[in-house]
């Protein structure tokens, strides 16, 4: 048991309703248990927390940064935007001055930091270096390997490796979701990293999912998240148009929410269709309203981004772990997703997959235990407890003495 061990968090996503780091931050350092205190420095929001055991620090970002980076972004100049990120500039030299400020009032035992942005990462390896704090970087996405933030001028892209290369050398420990990530990072840096990288699972919290009867003459399949040109939904969407048309009885035994953004194209897909009777949009819901979902759907839906490599972890999949109920997944073949729904005994389909995807809706539609296989105890390893548990284990070996 670690007793009275202080940090500062570099979290400036903390506050933010709508974004998926954020819920899980808000999930994570408020259930860590007695005797840690968090001083949580973060950008002001739409959201106002307090707790006994961490202090909310609000930071306003630079006005003139963030509009900079719009302008940047409709000019198509991604290598400044990308040159860390725009927090970089507009938040974190402000953040750095409260931090010092705050050091020389109070003892503080390790800085964590956590991403994204990137750039939190950078304010930990300064304040690491002017104070010799122990560190702590849990990464949530890929940093340089990210196919997001492609840089098109060598400049820009070496300074992106150099900027990891810091964190790689300098945090005592580092911290990723998933294995595949961790194997990344191994097989770029070797030595420098492979005796203190370890996996620290995501959190969530869901309440109680209650036990419904199923309805045996329905289907409801959820998708729950953000859609875009990354992460279509054009090919579920086509094998339900097969179902409709080969298979029509069965196709008026389901119904398919889709709850959060929606991109222009796959809305006209839906049109083009006629399967609007079927697929219900719903639009952005807030995460205390997308419980209903949780809770009513048989089956939920992941669609996966199609990118090489592909290093991430959808934070929706442990949401849907912790619900319990099977799982299909459109992805790639060796991508975390993939290896996550197989471990965990649910459904996998490739990118291009109709055929597939028509076929498990028939399944699932006139027997649906066919496909009602999964590790329902699976969502336990992203409990608060096993999660919070498993940081105090690396706590007590890498940071307190």
């Amino acid at each position: 048991m670690v007793y009275g061990m202080n940090s500062i968090v570099v979290a400036p996503t903390f506050l933010r309703s709508s974004c998926a780091v954020g819920q899980i931050e808000r999930h994570f350092f408020p259930n860590l248990p007695g005797g840690y205190f968090s001083h949580i420095f973060c950008a002001k929001d739409d959201l106002d927390l307090k707790g006994s055991n961490f202090q909310t620090h609000i930071i306003p970002e630079n006005k003139l940064s963030v509009t900079a980076d719009l302008l940047f972004r409709k000019a198509g100049w991604k290598d400044l935007v990308y040159s860390p990120d725009i927090t970089h500039y507009s938040w974190c030299g402000r953040a750095h001055k409260e931090i010092a400020s705050l050091l020389k009032k109070e003892k503080i035992d390790y800085i964590h930091t956590v991403n994204n942005p990137v750039s939190a990462h950078l304010l930990g390896y300064k304040v690491k270096n002017e104070f010799g704090l122990p560190w702590v970087a849990q990464f949530y996405d890929p940093w340089h390997n990210n196919p997001f933030r492609r840089y098109s001028c060598r400049y820009f892209d070496r300074k992106d490796a150099e900027r990891e290369r810091l964190v790689a050398e300098n945090a005592d420990l580092i911290l990723f979701p998933n294995e595949e990530l961790l194997d990344s990072w191994v097989q770029i840096y070797g030595d420098t990293v492979k005796n203190k990288v370890e996996v620290l699972p995501f959190v969530t919290e869901l309440p109680a999912i209650k036990e419904k009867k199923r309805d045996s003459d329905t289907l409801t399949i959820s998708h729950i998240g953000t859609l875009s040109k990354e992460r279509r939904a054009d090919v579920f969407l086509k094998a339900i148009s097969k179902l409709n048309k080969c298979n029509p009885d069965l196709a008026a035994r389901l119904n398919v929410n889709i709850v959060g953004f929606v991109t222009d194209s796959d809305k006209e897909c839906i049109a083009r269709e006629n399967i609007g009777g079927i697929v219900d949009v719903k639009g952005h819901l807030s995460e205390e309203e997308c419980f209903k979902y949780y809770e009513d759907s048989d089956v939920f839906l992941i669609i996966d981004i199609d990118c090489e490599p592909n290093l991430f972890y959808p934070s929706k999949l442990i949401k849907y772990f912790c619900s319990r109920k099977p799982i299909l997944g459109i992805t790639k073949s060796n991508s975390v997703v993939a290896n996550e729904l197989q471990k965990s005994g649910n459904h996998v389909c490739a990118y291009d997959d109709v055929e597939g995807i028509y076929s498990f809706l028939v399944r699932a539609i006139s027997d649906y235990e066919s496909i009602n296989h999964n590790d329902k105890e699976y969502g336990n390893r992203f409990s608060p407890g096993n999660v919070v548990a498993g940081f105090e284990r690396l706590i007590n070996k890498y940071i307190h003495d």
